[in-house]
């Protein structure tokens, strides 16, 4: 029954991961409607794959790739430059089920073969298996803690999220049950006895037995012998003769002996009787099994196709063609982990908060779209939602630049915007300036359609354009006087507010700071200095120059704002007053 099991899970995981690959192949570039389906084919794909794949032997690429496999897959440099404490998170998880899967899942394979002495209740391997399944576990509540406390920032959680979660927790956790059951069960010890040690003196049984209840959790029916000094000592001579060269003291499974130890005698000699090991051992196994089988199905695929898509980006750029591009936009899809990191750092993260509209945020566009890929072209609500969420994108790129999967999601919001464009069902007054011209950019959408629409709608911005470019300079203020610090490269995305750590330590940011950063550098276009000098945020700003790092337009923020305050302090005390005056908290 058990091998069955094992050829069936092994089956549906050798399906489904050759599915998923195909669909990299087969999975139309369209994902709003059906205009120009089918551009690039499965055959131009593969060709494009087999001439990336002869390449590998010329110079150095075949090193460049064992080396990005490595660095991306393994060591997970990408994360770690972009947050540590998921890094950290992912690497517990990794290192937690990777040790469990290679020394203890395949055993057979893999230890029995290094290691000619190995019994997996033998050090190091008893105290490894539980040390690693606590990197699991304690990895496991690190995510659902950051899904619990990030979940106000954007971090939308749903049932495949919490599900993936689910598994692995079932795993690890009826294997230190199992492994519990197993410590205090007094029919697997008399097993054992019958099988390895041979005794057939009811004394050294009893006096084995005895030893084990004293010094390895077991718990024993009846009358309890562990405190007869004589047969306490004969019972550890005949556990040094039979079992110690395939027992070390349980002690050194942590969890187990825990568990073991913590339920007493009775209650551990109710669950023996109950067939508490059989009932474990079958949850342990099934679940490591269902596991298998649905890793292809669900998203612990992206074990697989996230450092693959970081390695195809990291050897190949934006090289091969629309054929190249293609394949990359696929597997962009089945990259995506859900982090939610792209949502959190979103110029138009806030409008999610008035709108609703769950696909303004690029986790939950991207899942959305992956999940109707191929299918038909969409209509109705959905596709009311998905147009809305497109075109609110101000195509700032701060998606693109904080994903640790390395997924240039700004390339996706462009093709869906052309394809929005070739269909004629998007209204372009929708879309900011900067973001209906990204989708005409070169590696973005690549169809002689979109000539028409270029010339159809070629100067319908000029107006609004020029009036961003011009910085009315208030009463007093010199002219130029700011634009050394490109205020008027601003186009009001947001994305210095939404990474700003002030604003995101306040409740009421309007009663708070008055206004929040790229409001700030607005009241300077609107020629309204003595409003941006006045405001708290520029008292309360921390200097951290995250909003200026992640600018999509190069303004010098942070630096706008120690001028705003130097103005300030050589009017006559000016600056004197609202520093001490305006606090967060302060109510002002």
């Amino acid at each position: 029954m058990d091998t069955l099991i094992l050829y069936l899970s092994v089956g549906l995981f050798t399906v489904g991961f050759v599915y998923r690959v195909s669909t990299w192949f087969t999975r139309d570039a369209w994902y709003l409607s059906r205009v120009g389906a089918g551009r690039v084919g499965p055959w131009a794909r593969l060709q494009a794959l087999g001439r990336g794949v002869s390449g590998f032997w010329k110079g150095h690429l075949l090193l460049k790739v064992i080396w990005e496999c490595l660095k991306q897959g393994v060591i997970q440099v990408r994360l770690l430059e972009k947050n540590r404490f998921r890094w950290s998170m992912h690497m517990l998880i990794f290192i937690g089920f990777l040790g469990l899967t290679l020394m203890h899942g395949f055993e057979q394979i893999i230890s029995e073969r290094f290691f000619p002495d190995y019994y997996s209740t033998l050090n190091p391997y008893f105290f490894l298996r539980d040390l690693f399944g606590l990197f699991v576990l304690a990895g496991l509540a690190m995510a659902v803690g950051r899904r619990l406390v990030m979940r106000r920032k954007g971090l939308l959680s749903n049932g495949m999220d919490y599900g993936a979660i689910a598994v692995l927790a079932v795993i690890v956790l009826s294997g230190i049950f199992l492994e519990a059951a197993k410590i205090s069960s007094h029919t697997e010890f008399m097993d054992m006895v019958d099988e390895y040690a041979m005794l057939d003196d009811e004394e050294e049984i009893e006096a084995l037995e005895a030893y084990w209840e004293r010094d390895f959790g077991l718990a024993v029916p009846g009358e309890r012998g562990a405190e007869d000094p004589d047969l306490l000592e004969m019972g550890q001579e005949i556990h040094e003769e039979s079992c110690m060269s395939c027992h070390s003291n349980p002690r050194w499974a942590m969890t187990g002996y825990l568990l073991a130890t913590s339920v007493g005698d009775e209650t551990a000699l109710h669950f023996d009787r109950a067939g508490a090991v059989t009932f474990f051992w079958w949850t342990h196994y099934l679940s490591c099994f269902l596991f298998l089988a649905w890793i292809p199905y669900g998203k612990m695929f992206h074990m697989f196709s996230t450092p693959l898509s970081l390695v195809v980006n990291a050897v190949a750029g934006k090289n091969g063609g629309a054929e190249a591009l293609s394949i990359r936009r696929s597997l962009a899809l089945d990259a995506c982990t859900r982090c939610g990191t792209c949502s959190q750092y979103c110029s138009v993260q806030p409008a999610y908060t008035l709108i609703q509209n769950p696909l303004i945020l690029p986790s939950e566009k991207i899942t959305f779209f992956k999940s109707r890929a191929g299918q038909k072209e969409l209509s109705g609500d959905d596709f009311a939602r998905a147009r809305q969420g497109v075109t609110l994108c101000t195509d700032c790129g701060n998606c693109s630049r904080v994903c640790p999967s390395g997924i240039d999601l700004r390339s996706l919001w462009q093709h869906m915007k052309g394809d929005l464009l070739q269909s004629g069902k998007s209204d372009a007054m929708f879309l900011s300036p900067l973001s209906f011209g990204s989708c005409m950019e070169e590696g973005g959408v690549d169809s002689e359609l979109l000539v028409p629409a270029k010339e159809k709608l070629a100067g319908r911005f000029d107006e609004l354009s020029d009036s961003q470019r011009v910085i009315h300079i208030g009463e007093g203020a010199s002219e130029n006087e700011f634009s050394s610090f490109h205020v008027e490269a601003c186009f009001q995305c947001g994305g210095c507010s939404s990474v700003c750590p002030v604003a995101d330590t306040v409740d009421d940011p309007q009663e708070s700071l008055g206004l929040l950063p790229h409001q700030v550098i607005q009241a300077l276009k609107l020629g309204e200095v003595e409003m941006a000098e006045g405001a708290p945020m520029i008292w309360n700003c921390l200097t951290c120059y995250l909003c200026q790092e992640y600018c999509p337009q190069g303004v010098l923020v942070t630096d706008l704002f120690y001028e705003l305050k130097n103005r300030a302090y050589r009017r006559t005390g000016e600056g004197q007053r609202l520093a001490s005056g305006h606090r967060i908290g302060s109510g002002r």
